[in-house]
């Protein structure tokens, strides 16, 4: 019996056992793991969140310090992780962790968690994403209906790939990083690079702003606290998934060697491209410039680094600034799909999900049913960005903005939950063996779950009606846990789990 069997016996849980047409095939390298890392973090926030935080009042330290701060945190998760990992080197993730340290209703939640809410939720805004800024680079603005059609396309095209081949989608992810992160160096950087000393596009009186809490006429409008809130919860976002390679470790070759150089290095990769990135986006625009220009923000600063080669060199910065976030949204929803449908097979291998997720293809060992499931779950919230609200003032919300602000705070609440399993499983089983053990134990850990239970609480307190409905779709999954269960047991067959081939 293995220790997470004896960790689900010691919850009253059926210990597991797999046979090698249930195992999934060790075929992800050490840089192609940090590839992934990388690769579904730096997805659209870079890019799209410094008009956003302009537009709190935030001043350049307080910015930066967030960035920093976040990076941060993500590492101390990071390090979590990798102790988790390590223990329980199987896919699944945080199913497994959690069910082996609170029982398999929990982790059955985690993965309901992670899986339903929020990997469908991500995968849909990378589409659509993706295909937004594909508009922009042809120059056509299409209609809503036909932008989700285009996304569900997008989305079609990278199942298909991770279908075929986990090594076909692992190389693309890893030269597909490689270029975003390359690119964004150099846009970093391109200050120093393109601006001539006579050049007035570059200002470092930009980074002497200040802390904005008052309006125009000296009224107090928020607190320096409700602005670094604010500030911390666009950043967060940028950093979202480094925790996404954990339902993949089964498939990472030698994990004890592989997962915390990829984990850790991918998150301070991260931390340094996404702080260099803002310095030169702050030194180049005005607070008040990066407030106008929005979403628009990298493509403005290219066009200003290269306006002293002429007007065709900056329009075409333009578009290639365009041609890369569309680039970086696709690799970070081929991420998400390369990733996340461990979850669901995981779930379903165990006899907690629908049995036919939990079938592998005999030779490829990729768990297909799971990944299509993701996929058509996805295609659900594509569709749904293009139903609108309208509100008691006349504005209109997107249900698609909705189910996203949901994910976010239930990925807070599973972080919790997650990290959680570490301070329970070194207290319950201390003799247990672990081949990666959390420095700092009793401060890292709590650390960052007092963060993510701050978060939380600031949720609930700027909207307590969507964050009670976040904590409903979450327990939405104890009854379907155990409907399941039981119907799983009913139709219990002994037979090995084997796919036929995907046509």
């Amino acid at each position: 019996m293995t220790d997470l069997d004896r960790s689900l016996a010691s919850h009253g849980d059926t210990p597991l056992s797999y046979s090698d047409n249930q195992t999934l095939k060790r075929t992800i390298d050490r840089k192609t793991a940090m590839a992934i890392v990388v690769g579904i973090v730096v997805g659209s926030g870079i890019f799209y969140k410094h008009g956003a935080i302009a537009a709190t009042g935030a001043s350049f330290t307080m910015i930066i310090s967030c960035w920093i701060i976040a990076g941060i945190i993500s590492l101390l998760g990071a390090l979590c992780v990798c102790e988790l990992a390590l223990m329980m080197p199987t896919a699944g993730g945080y199913f497994h962790y959690v069910s082996a340290a609170f029982g398999r209703p929990f982790g059955f939640m985690a993965g309901w968690n992670s899986f339903v809410l929020v990997q469908t939720c991500g995968c849909a805004a990378l589409s659509v994403a993706c295909v937004s800024k594909l508009s922009e680079v042809f120059g056509k603005e299409p209609s809503e209906i036909t932008k989700a059609m285009m996304a569900c396309v997008v989305l079609a095209i990278v199942v298909w790939i991770n279908c075929r081949s986990v090594k076909a989608s692992g190389g693309l992810q890893l030269v597909t990083t490689v270029i975003k992160a390359g690119f964004l160096v150099l846009l970093a950087l391109s200050p120093l690079l393109f601006f001539s000393a006579e050049d007035s596009g570059f200002e470092t009186a930009n980074y002497a702003s200040t802390l904005s809490t008052t309006d125009t006429d000296g009224e107090i409008t928020k607190s320096t606290f409700s602005i670094l809130a604010a500030v911390l919860v666009s950043v967060l976002w940028s950093y979202q998934g480094w925790s996404e390679i954990a339902p993949a470790t089964e498939e990472i070759k030698d994990p004890q060697r592989n997962i915390t150089p990829s984990i850790v290095g991918g998150v301070a990769i991260i931390t340094l491209i996404y702080v260099l990135v803002s310095i030169a986006f702050h030194g180049t625009l005005s607070m008040d410039e990066l407030e106008h220009y929005g979403e628009a923000v990298p493509n403005t600063v290219a066009e200003r680094a290269l306006s002293g080669f002429g007007a065709g060199v900056s329009s075409s910065g333009n578009t290639l600034v365009s041609i890369i976030i569309v680039l970086s949204t696709f690799s970070a929803l081929n991420s998400v799909i390369l990733t996340s449908p461990r979850v669901a097979f995981a779930m379903a291998r165990d006899g907690l999900f629908f049995k036919s997720i939990g079938k592998i293809h005999p030779v490829t060992k990729i768990p297909a049913h799971a990944i299509c499931l993701l996929g058509g779950l996805s295609v659900v919230f594509i569709l749904l960005s293009t139903l609108k609200l309208s509100s008691s003032d006349g504005s209109e919300t997107s249900v698609f903005d909705i189910l996203t602000n949901f994910s976010v705070f239930s990925a807070a609440m599973f972080f919790v939950l997650s990290v959680s399993s570490v301070v329970m499983l070194r207290l319950s089983q201390p003799d247990r063996e672990r081949p990666y053990r959390v420095p700092l134990f009793f401060i890292i850990p709590p650390l960052f779950i007092l963060f993510n239970l701050w978060f939380v609480v600031m949720v609930f307190i700027d909207d307590p009606i969507n964050a009670c409905v976040g904590i409903g779709l979450m327990f939405l999954s104890l009854p379907v846990y155990w409907w399941l269960k039981s119907r799983n047991a009913q139709d219990s067959n002994p037979d090995e789990i084997v796919a036929e081939p995907p046509h």
